[in-house]
């Protein structure tokens, strides 16, 4: 190695030199970092997107199974309310029914009476030989037929 007069090493780097060596060395390794740190996220972002759609995933399963429920449950109560209805209804026809059967034979059983009383009074006015009252009787009769019959039909 060959000295200077100023006593110094001519191979030893001076300090501006060693200062740009710093500074070039640190730019190299913020570039080299800022790379990792780019290739790192795309990494990442790849890995976060499908953790987002799992994530997304795992909500939509369970908003499905949530609904799901819901919908049995209010398909059960609907099921529910109507099978009560139609029970009510049932009960309340059939008792309908039963007061029309009732009424029915209250005023049959009546017609059949006021019949009875007529065909007598009719035979009696026949042996006195009272032909009006006979008509009379036998008009009574048969409009108490014709009444008797569209009772059975207006109940059916």
């Amino acid at each position: 190695m060959t000295e200077d007069h100023s006593g110094r090493n001519d191979s030893a780097p001076l300090p501006g030199e060693l200062r740009e060596d710093i500074e070039a060395t640190r730019i190299q390794l913020g570039q080299a970092v800022d790379t990792a740190a780019d290739e790192a996220g795309k990494a990442d972002v790849k890995t976060r997107a499908q953790d987002k759609a799992a994530e997304v995933g795992a909500q939509v399963q369970d908003k499905a199974a949530e609904v799901g429920a819901q919908v049995q449950d209010k398909t059960a109560e609907i099921l529910a309310r109507v099978q009560g209805r139609a029970t009510e209804v049932k009960d309340q026809v059939q008792g309908r029914a039963t007061d029309v059967k009732d009424q029915v034979q209250g005023t049959a059983t009546e017609v059949r009476g006021q019949v009875e009383e007529a065909a007598g009074q009719a035979a009696e006015a026949a042996r006195r030989g009272r032909v009006p009252l006979l008509a009379w009787a036998g008009g009574v009769a048969v409009l108490t037929y014709v009444l008797l019959r569209r009772s059975r039909r207006s109940s059916r």
